[in-house]
Order: structure tokens, then C-alpha cells, then sequence
């Protein structure tokens, strides 16, 4: 009973560290954007004179809000188009009367661990022209080898009894997977649909090699650019007088008061507030799918 007792108490120490070294980059992050930039240096665990005129900046950036609505508009497509091309190839490699199923399956594992680079990709996806085309954000990336394995995985565990029944009843394989293997499969669904749309929140990658149009970067991209730039600063350009008492941005005019919180301003306090503004959106998707996410996992994990 005693060992028992001491090696609880060792596991739960030990994921209690681990929660607090996920957590806390996080954390510390989020502190120093709502801190004051002249005193947030020395915030570690609650933020010091809260301040928020970095993040007024931030949405005030140009650009900004179109590539808010590139990165929802590419979450929105893309997500349900890679699941349902994931799962229809994965359902297709469940069904035996599929000849050289096997065969086709080691060319697909092939192609998981080789590719040709990114140079082979860009000029691909030039041949095909996709550069510089929206569609890029979506289309190749819309079937994942890793994600069609643990589908297919999970989709075996259907009574095949229940698939028959169906054909007996006049179904046909896209009816029988729409509405008997979708349906009994949903917790491993949403799975993937969060694996994939985290991805595609977070990608900088094809925006940066295909896209050259500014007006189609995603949010990730232009963070990314901006960074590059060294444009994540203070969002304006300093007044040489202070004086003038207000500063224009594009068509605002800064109070005195909100003039003096700009020249607060430096790059640390920009870049965690730009850091939180392509992070939280995310985060809140997570607690509406979260009761499907573990049993998800094990469904596409565990093979009887």
C-alpha cells in the first residue's frame, strides 16, 4: 500500500512538472504582452501594469485583417476537404475487393518518407499554376498518408456484418460511407480534423515559397514576413516632435494620451502581442472537441 501510494505521488509530481513546462512559455508569453513594455521585464508569474496599446496596433496593422480572413477561409476549406478525401482513400483501403490493395498501399508508405524537395514542389506547383493561386493553401495538402492510416485502422473496426447489410439493401460504398462508417467513426474524426487544423493555422511555409501577392498571405506568412522585415516594432513611424500632440495612422489621429503609451512601445511588447493575436483563435477550438479527442486517438491507435 505504501509503494503504491509513493509511486502515485511520484507520477502525478511528475506530469504536474511536465503540465508546467508546457504551459508556462505559454504563460510567459501572455504576461509580457498585456505588461507594461517599461516594466514588463520583470513580470514572471502576473503581468505589471497592465497594458493593451500593443494590441490596438497590432489590429491596426494593414494587412492584417485580410490575412485573418486567408488563414479562417483556408481552415474552413481545407479541413473538411482533407478529411473527406483522408477518408474516402482510407475507406477504399479497407474494402478486400480492392485488387492490389497491398500494392498500392506500399506505393503510398513510399511517398510518406520520400519526396523530392522543395525545389521539385515549386516547380511543380508552377507546371500546375498553382503559384500564386489560393488554391495551394488547400489542395495539396488535402490527404495526409499518416492521417489515412490511423483512419483506416479505425474504419476495420466496423462490424462488417453492418457494412453488408447495407449492400443487401441497395447501398452503395459512397452511401455506406457517409452514413455508416462518417457517423460510427466520429470521435476519431474530429481527431483529425484538429490535427489539420492546427496545421493549417499555424503554416507559414506555402505562403512564404508560392504566394507572391500580399493580399493572399496567410496570418502566419505575414507575421513571418513582418518578422523578416524587422516591421514588428512599434507599427508607426516616431514622430520627431513631440509636440504635434497627436500621430496619424492611416486615417486615426492619436490622442496625447495614447501617443505617450506608443512611445512605450518596443519589440518585445509588438511581438508577444502579434504572438497571442495568431494563437488564441486556435486554443478555443480545442475545448469543443475535446471530449472526442482521447477516445479519438485510441480508436485509430488500437488494432484488435
Amino acid at each position: 500500500m505504501a509503494y503504491s501510494r509513493i509511486s502515485r505521488f511520484l507520477i502525478y509530481s511528475l506530469l504536474v512538472v511536465l503540465a508546467v513546462l508546457t504551459l508556462y512559455p505559454f504563460c510567459y508569453v501572455l504576461i509580457h504582452s498585456i505588461s507594461d513594455p517599461a516594466t514588463g521585464s520583470k513580470a514572471w508569474i502576473i503581468p505589471i501594469d497592465f497594458f493593451w496599446m500593443n494590441y490596438k496596433v497590432v489590429f491596426m496593422t494593414e494587412g492584417i485583417g485580410v490575412a485573418y480572413f486567408n488563414t479562417v477561409m483556408r481552415v474552413l476549406v481545407g479541413v473538411p476537404l482533407y478529411l473527406l478525401v483522408t477518408g474516402m482513400t482510407a475507406f477504399v483501403f479497407t474494402r478486400k475487393e480492392l485488387r492490389g490493395r497491398n500494392w498500392l498501399l506500399w506505393i503510398y508508405l513510399l511517398v510518406m518518407y520520400f519526396d523530392g524537395g522543395a525545389i521539385t514542389f515549386f516547380v511543380w506547383m508552377r507546371q500546375i499554376r498553382l503559384y500564386n493561386n489560393w488554391l495551394i493553401y488547400v489542395l495539396p495538402g488535402c490527404y495526409g498518408m499518416w492521417a489515412m492510416i490511423v483512419m483506416k485502422t479505425a474504419f476495420k473496426q466496423v462490424p462488417e456484418s453492418l457494412l453488408e447489410s447495407a449492400m443487401i439493401d441497395g447501398a452503395g460504398y459512397f452511401r455506406i460511407f457517409t452514413t455508416i462508417i462518417l457517423p460510427l467513426s466520429l470521435p476519431m474524426i474530429a481527431t483529425m480534423g484538429l490535427f489539420a487544423a492546427v496545421s493549417y493555422w499555424n503554416d507559414w511555409y506555402y505562403g512564404t515559397l508560392l504566394i507572391e501577392d500580399q493580399r493572399k498571405w496567410t496570418l502566419q506568412t505575414f507575421l513571418q514576413q513582418a518578422v523578416l522585415k524587422g516591421q514588428v516594432q512599434t507599427g508607426f513611424q516616431h514622430s520627431p516632435s513631440r509636440s504635434m500632440g497627436s500621430l496619424d495612422y492611416g486615417q486615426y489621429e492619436w490622442t496625447p494620451q495614447e501617443f505617450d503609451k506608443l512611445m512605450k512601445l518596443n519589440t518585445i511588447s509588438m511581438e508577444t502581442a502579434y504572438i497571442m493575436v495568431s494563437t488564441i483563435p486556435i486554443l478555443l477550438v480545442y475545448p469543443f472537441i475535446q471530449k472526442y479527442f482521447i477516445k479519438g486517438v485510441l480508436i485509430g491507435a488500437i488494432k484488435e
